[in-house]
């Protein structure tokens, strides 16, 4: 649908040229250039209060599974069923159809952890925003899905969906903001330590948070894919770990743990990390990185004179 102040543009272009050429008087250029300032300022005004409107809804939906789903359904009949024109029974019909999987354990949790990751992205995209704070509140965002990691395996499809394209978006109108830097969906985690979480602690004066931050990527991806790897039992219970968790721990490990210890040299105490490292070394010589890491140990430890020979 063509927006109002496009329309009013439309006009007023044709309100001042007549059906033959003539160039622009003084005056028609004022008063279109008049226009156009309204035009871009109602627009403004506009998106603003789309914004708004939209942030508000957002967070009174976003404090439980059942408030998000609501809200769900409600984006659901707005862009597939009333924009559409479809009869007024259609939606229903529609959830009569889809009970089962609107039913589903996990799903309104899944649905609030893609609104709260929405509302995260709109505060990233805020002019003046706040890096240790969106930091911390990604940390905090990730200690959370990870403890409820079990609930979400069967919804992991909806965590990894960009949340401007999710229907959450679309329905406030609000997919095409601007982020940069940013991971526009939750998982995969590591997306979110190596562009939000790591990078904001990397700092001699934050040290101790650098450490907790990778700690907590490193635990935080081995329970993700414990919970969502393993197998299953008649029961429906976890039955035995799986070969992409014993993966992790012998291959996918060791590397996060030198990649930590590389931050730990260039931000703390380097004379304890470079006796870790070699330890690390000492501990996994049959790893396929551990002559790169001896190689980048040595880089480390070659004093500056040296290396320009």
């Amino acid at each position: 649908m063509m927006k109002p102040y496009f329309l009013s543009l439309i006009f007023t272009l044709y309100s001042i040229s007549p059906l033959h050429s003539e160039a622009l008087s003084t005056t028609d250029r004022e008063n279109l250039m008049r226009k156009l300032v309204q035009i871009l300022e109602e627009a403004e005004n506009q998106s603003k209060s789309r914004y708004q409107k939209a942030l508000s809804a957002y967070r009174s939906a976003m404090n439980s599974p059942e408030a998000a789903t609501e809200l769900y359904l409600k984006c659901v009949e707005l862009i597939q069923f009333d924009e559409m024109k479809k009869k007024e029974g259609d939606f229903r019909k529609w959830k009569r159809e889809n009970d089962e999987r609107l039913s589903q354990k996990g799903l309104g949790k899944a649905l609030q952890f893609q609104l709260l990751w929405l509302v995260l992205s709109l505060e990233a995209a805020e002019e003046k925003a706040d890096k240790n704070d969106l930091a911390r509140h990604a940390s905090e965002y990730l200690r959370l899905l990870t403890t409820d990691a079990k609930e979400l395996s069967k919804h992991q499809g909806i965590l990894r969906q960009n949340v401007l394209s999710s229907l959450f978006a679309n329905a406030y109108e609000i997919n095409g903001t601007k982020i940069s830097d940013w991971p526009l969906a939750p998982l995969p985690i590591e997306m979110v330590y190596e562009k939000v979480i790591l990078p904001n602690f990397r700092s001699s004066t934050k040290i101790d948070e650098l450490k907790a931050a990778w700690n907590d990527r490193m635990k935080n991806e081995a329970v993700l894919l414990d919970q969502w790897s393993q197998s299953m039992d008649d029961s429906g219970q976890s039955a035995e770990r799986s070969p992409e968790y014993d993966q992790f721990l012998v291959d996918t490990l060791p590397r996060l743990k030198w990649k930590a210890q590389l931050d730990y040299f260039q931000y703390g105490n380097q004379r304890q990390t470079a006796a870790e490292m070699f330890s690390h070394i000492e501990n996994h010589l049959s790893h396929p990185s551990a002559k790169e890491w001896t190689e980048q140990l040595v880089e480390l430890l070659t004093p500056p004179s040296e290396k320009s020979n």
